[in-house]
């Protein structure tokens, strides 16, 4: 009887994914991954990203601009790469990832770029760069729930915004100024970022690390704590008499 109960919540579980989906994705559950390929697809004329699907993407400077995509033959046909007034948006089409193979259902892209400045999370996702990235500018806009980033870079601004988000976001390398926004529970680490000056907002459960020679203006909202590496630089502080989020040495 429990083994046939059971049976009943799947197969009514199923059914309503079924049904719910929208008639062009009413297969995806059903579908395996297919052989595991690599395609290469060649786009110029971009200068930001734009993230909307839930896979692992490596950023890559070249003299070139491509993007190879890795992953199920049954799942690339569902993803997209298109650019558009000079924004490249990487989205995965595909649903029930959940019902597959994990490792056989994850999608990797090794993006190559000439010029990048701008990258916006709209799903989750994991950007990570296995060599510095050289940039004057870079913004990265985090509007999904969830994501990781782990990027070693060499900047004159950096600039990492979280609106209501959680994950781990780790900035290594060095830039003239550290910019963070944290709204949400969203760990930031920038300890291993050296910078002269930075502004935080900070409005967070989670944990914000820094390493800043010589000044930051620090706003702290909420709980979460602000970890400095080294010397205390000058802090202009402004903090809320409701917020219990302290300054602390990192190794404390």
């Amino acid at each position: 009887m429990k083994k046939f109960t059971i049976f009943i919540i799947f197969f009514l579980l199923i059914v309503s994914l079924f049904f719910s989906c929208k008639p062009e994705n009413k297969w995806d559950c059903f579908k395996g991954t297919g052989k595991i390929i690599t395609e290469e697809i060649s786009l110029t004329g971009y200068d930001s990203l734009y993230i909307s699907g839930e896979m692992s993407i490596n950023l890559i400077q070249d003299t070139t601009d491509y993007v190879l995509i890795s992953g199920g033959e049954n799942l690339l046909a569902e993803v997209d790469a298109l650019v558009e007034n000079g924004l490249l948006t990487l989205r995965d089409n595909n649903h029930c990832n959940w019902v597959r193979n994990y490792k056989k259902s994850n999608i990797r892209v090794d993006l190559h770029f000439s010029q990048l400045k701008k990258i916006i999370f709209r799903k989750a996702a994991n950007l990570f760069s296995e060599d510095t990235l050289y940039l004057d500018t870079l913004i990265i806009s985090v509007w999904s729930k969830i994501a990781t980033v782990d990027l070693l870079i060499d900047t004159k601004y950096a600039a990492l915004k979280l609106n209501a988000a959680t994950g781990n976001y780790n900035l290594r390398g060095k830039t003239d100024f550290n910019y963070i926004y944290s709204i949400g529970y969203g760990n930031v680490y920038t300890d291993r970022l050296k910078a002269k000056r930075g502004y935080f907002y900070c409005n967070s459960l989670g944990k914000t690390t820094f390493w800043i020679s010589e000044k930051l203006k620090l706003i702290i909202l909420s709980s979460g704590n602000v970890y400095y590496r080294d010397m205390k630089p000058l802090i202009e502080l402004e903090k809320k008499d409701y917020a219990t989020g302290k300054i602390l040495p990192l190794d404390s």
